[in-house]
């Protein structure tokens, strides 16, 4: 797995909230209700020893059931 992130030069941390208007670009994100999050559904099918296929295939399923988008699209979405 590869994470790329865009940080703060000054503190070098990652994005952390959505005050930064510049950042909204780069923030993704889902406007449709889920009961847990990507993450949540990936460490849980890893802790139940599932092989990498089988986690990749959870992964699909999960994003094709919740379109990611920008924190601008999905104001705009909300709105």
């Amino acid at each position: 797995m590869l994470l790329i992130a865009r940080t703060d030069s000054e503190a070098g941390k990652l994005i952390s909230s959505t005050v930064d208007m510049t950042d909204h670009e780069f923030i993704k994100g889902v406007t449709t209700p889920a009961p847990k999050s990507l993450a949540q559904v990936v460490q849980e099918a890893e802790a139940a020893g599932k092989s990498g296929k089988e986690i990749d295939q959870i992964e699909t399923a999960w994003m094709a059931s919740h379109e990611l988008v920008t924190f601008n699209e999905g104001e705009l979405e909300l709105s």
